[in-house]
């Protein structure tokens, strides 16, 4: 595990270090610098969609299951429903996992985004902010403080992650999960591009920071560090992070409780352990 003198010393300092080299660098021009983050075992132990089970019990449910037992969706209905439902989802993770995460926030398609973001925000403050990692947060109020920007890029349904608000000192318009059109209030099915899993978050980092110069809140932009806990989900953005080439310093990709690094990603990272 991971003391703090640990994350001051080999993550935050390392972070502030480049920051302050970079600012000198960058002289007059208005200048930004963000981090990303996954959010499922990165901040949060377990996972806000699908909950959370150790030992064969459940520690607490995921929004997933409270809002199919809500009647949110007209496909899967009470405990069958949602046993139904994880049936299909795991068969379909099996062929395709992109389509598998889509097909989640596609199932509450007809319903108003506002019921189950309601939902999705009372289990956050009730619940999930419990389960928030020390140590995560620690880093992210520490990055806050010295002015750096956190964003968030989610493979869960972003109505599910944007029910942060309030438990993190995070801007709701840096949560970003898997979208489908939202027509009128009401959730569809189809799919908005990127589609925050695998490549997809990288993707979506790249489109943040294009949109970011394009309305010109900065003249430069420049990515310190990225955090995540899965090579699978996230290798493709942290390694995009931290292959950055800075004219001073250099960038950082965190990984948490990620277990053996695939070939592709050996070396790249700093690997941590979190716990509670």
């Amino acid at each position: 595990m991971f003391s703090q003198e640990r994350i001051q010393e080999e993550i935050i300092v390392p972070i502030l270090n480049t920051k302050n080299q970079l600012e000198k660098f960058a002289r007059d021009k208005k200048t930004l610098f963000l981090a990303f983050w996954d959010f499922d075992g990165t901040i949060l132990k377990g996972d806000c969609s699908e909950g959370l089970i150790e030992n064969g019990k459940q520690v607490f449910p995921g929004l997933v299951e409270l809002g199919i037992l809500s009647g949110f969706s007209s496909e899967f209905r009470g405990e069958e429903g949602v046993t139904a439902f994880w049936k299909k989802y795991r068969e379909m993770e099996d062929i395709d996992k992109r389509e598998a995460y889509i097909f989640l926030p596609r199932i509450f398609s007809g319903l108003r985004e506002s019921q189950i973001l309601d939902l999705a925000k009372k289990h956050f403050h009730e619940t999930l902010q419990k389960y928030y990692f020390p140590s995560s947060i620690y880093i992210f109020e520490k990055l806050r403080q010295a002015g750096v920007e956190s964003h968030i890029v989610s493979a869960s349904a972003n109505f599910f992650v944007k029910g942060i608000e309030g438990t993190l000192p995070i801007n709701p318009d840096l949560i970003y999960g898997i979208e489908t059109e939202i027509v009128d209030g009401i959730i569809t099915k189809k799919e908005i591009l990127p589609v925050t899993y695998g490549e997809g978050k990288k993707d979506k980092l790249e489109l943040v920071v294009e949109t970011i110069l394009k309305e010109k809140k900065a003249e430069q932009v420049f990515i310190l560090a990225g955090f995540g806990n899965s090579f699978h989900t996230d290798g493709h953005f942290l390694k995009y992070i931290v292959e950055q080439n800075f004219e001073k310093g250099k960038p950082i990709s965190v990984m948490i409780n990620g277990g053996n690094a695939p070939v592709e990603f050996k070396g790249l990272f700093k690997e941590v352990s979190f716990d509670l």
